[in-house]
């Protein structure tokens, strides 16, 4: 409906709107057509909304617009109209009041034309002024005049008049702990051209020749089913204790007749409490998938759901608490399956085996075992290792805080992740610390590498970082598929992009000594996601991400004309939720 110089967007029949605050309704009158009703909110230079019932012929008249209110269901006499902006409608901002006479976007203010009340300039139109919890830049940003909110210094809208910042109250996520290694090791071998215990305990010796192959950290142990490819070392004392065993997987196929599979064993008797089992079981061998097996030979064994699929890596972990009778079986840093056994392992003899359960071989309903692919990272713990390690474990990627002074590139997450830097300078970070600063030339860059994940179609992620821009321009996180994730656009707003879909936060972000959390998260189900300071920004659905399908992937930070600092930056091969990027925001 266009109605002198405002067009609007009428919605269906059955709609109303509810604005984001009552404090936006302007007037509510009686008039007898939506045109009328159209007019009256044309008439009102604050006006953004109307919504008109037929029956009633109620009009009212909103500041508020459709993309900070709602537009939702009512009766089937009452519709929404929208006023439509567009960049040239203010054209005229800042100009000699006599430029925007004619026009009802804009007012007359100290001479010159300014934004109507309860709006701020963004730089393109005016917006409606924001609530608590949005991310601003100044308090124009913020509704001051008639709520009181002001701009805090973690650039958010808030009630706190002195400027200290008020952090919203998050949930408690796996996010806030990063540790990865609370539980002693018993043993760990890395496969890194070698069967040695990094703790030199229990180096294992080969049958078969296996070898090495690249691994979801460096290199991991390649066994073949067919050559009976496996390890074998000493006793390892797992007897009425607690333990974990967790590892990476890549299992390429599942050749074994009765389905079995296994990742390690110690089974000295085939009786109750004498036999550890823990075993991938297929059902046939023309199978893509399998499921996990973890029991101390006990009748049913403890069979998981969630499908270990080949040619891909999975973390996986075997529990079993000793103070709970517990054992519990995680994939991917999940919980698939927890049972309460009958008692704790008691075997105290026998050899322990890795890619075989030997002493299984001759046992007819399982028989030949070995395991089909690689394995790497393979570790024993002694004790329970808490569902939140072993998350970040299977899901964070790398972990850069800059804050280790012998080595700003020290990757604290769990896979040790290698960095090359060049022509950036070290400055203060966000909370106190340090940050690594980039000067807006292809030099200056940083580039991590041994991303896994990003091989594989339809892998979920997540990046996460504060930036300090002194310019909006350039790519902020690039990989080494040939485009950036997260940049800049050339009319300086922020971007995100998956393949051919990339989406815009039109918002542009204050340069200076500002800091703002970004938050940029995939995933089939979800598609892209872009959270500033905290708040979902922007988001599109696309449900296919397509992999480089090579072994070694890099993330660069910078490399381009970026001018500016960028701090804790954190990468995960899960979709962050909006409760983990609260932690994030507020750590």
């Amino acid at each position: 409906m266009i109605l002198n110089d405002a067009n609007f967007n009428l919605s269906d029949w059955g709609n109303q709107f509810q604005p984001a605050n009552l404090v936006e309704l302007l007037s509510t009158i009686n008039v007898r057509s939506l045109i009328r009703c159209a007019a009256a909110c044309d008439l009102n230079i604050q006006c953004r909304t109307f919504d008109y019932d037929s029956l009633s012929n109620v009009c009212r008249v909103f500041e508020g617009a459709v993309n900070t209110g709602h537009i939702i269901p009512s009766n089937s006499s009452s519709r929404v109209g929208a006023l439509q902006l567009v960049s040239n409608d203010f054209t005229s901002f800042g100009q000699p009041c006599s430029e925007c006479t004619q026009t009802r976007y804009l007012t007359c203010l100290n001479n010159t034309c300014q934004c109507p009340p309860n709006t701020f300039w963004n730089n393109i139109e005016c917006e409606n002024q924001r609530y608590i919890g949005a991310s601003c830049n100044n308090n124009q940003w913020c509704r001051y005049n008639t709520l009181g909110l002001i701009c805090s210094i973690f650039n958010n809208c808030t009630t706190n008049d002195t400027l200290t910042t008020i952090l919203p109250s998050c949930n408690t996520t796996c996010v806030s702990d990063t540790t990865v290694w609370s539980i002693p090791l018993t043993a760990r071998w890395t496969f890194e051209n070698t069967y040695e215990d990094s703790m030199l305990n229990y180096n294992a010796t080969p049958f078969n020749l296996p070898t090495f192959v690249d691994g979801y950290v460096g290199q991991a142990l390649s066994l073949d089913s067919s050559l009976d490819q496996y390890l074998s070392t000493l006793f390892i004392p797992l007897n009425a204790r607690s333990l974990t065993i967790d590892a990476w997987i890549y299992p390429t196929s599942y050749p074994n007749v009765k389905g079995s599979h296994s990742i390690v064993g110690l089974c000295p008797q085939q009786t109750s409490s004498q036999c550890l089992q823990v075993i991938l079981h297929s059902n046939g061998t023309n199978t893509s998938s399998s499921t996990s097996i973890f029991s101390f030979w006990e009748n049913p064994d403890l069979k998981g759901s969630i499908p270990i699929y080949i040619n891909q890596w999975t973390h996986i972990a075997f529990v079993y608490s000793k103070s709970k009778t517990k054992e519990l079986v995680y994939v991917n840093g999940l919980l698939d399956i927890s049972r309460t056994p009958s008692g704790n392992f008691s075997a105290t003899s026998g050899n322990f085996y890795i890619g075989n359960n030997y002493n299984l071989t001759s046992y007819a309903p399982i028989g030949k075992n070995n395991f089909q692919g690689y394995i790497d990272q393979l570790t024993i713990s002694a004790g329970v290792r808490p569902q939140c390690e072993l998350l970040n474990v299977a899901t964070l990627a790398a972990s850069f805080t800059f804050d280790n002074i012998s080595n700003i590139f020290d990757d604290s997450g769990p896979n040790d992740v290698s960095v090359n830097a060049s022509n950036y300078t070290i400055v203060s970070g966000v909370r106190g610390g340090q940050a690594v600063s980039f000067t807006g030339v292809s030099s200056s860059y940083l580039q991590a590498f041994g991303f896994r994940f990003l091989s594989y179609n339809n892998t979920p992620f997540s990046f996460a970082l504060w930036i300090q821009p002194i310019s909006r321009q350039g790519p902020l996180v690039s990989t080494s598929m040939g485009y950036p994730f997260l940049s800049f656009t050339p009319t300086q707003m922020l971007v995100v992009r998956i393949g051919g879909v990339s989406i815009p936060y039109d918002t542009p972000l204050q340069v200076g000594s500002t800091w703002t959390h970004i938050v940029q998260t995939w995933s089939s189900s979800n598609g892209i996601r872009l959270y500033v300071n905290n708040q979902l920004v922007a988001n599109a659905t696309t449900t296919m991400f397509t992999g480089s399908g090579t072994t070694m992937n890099s993330l660069i930070l910078g490399g381009g004309t970026y001018v500016g600092a960028i701090d804790e930056w954190r990468v995960y091969s899960r979709e962050l939720t909006p409760q983990d990027v609260c932690a994030l925001f507020v750590a």
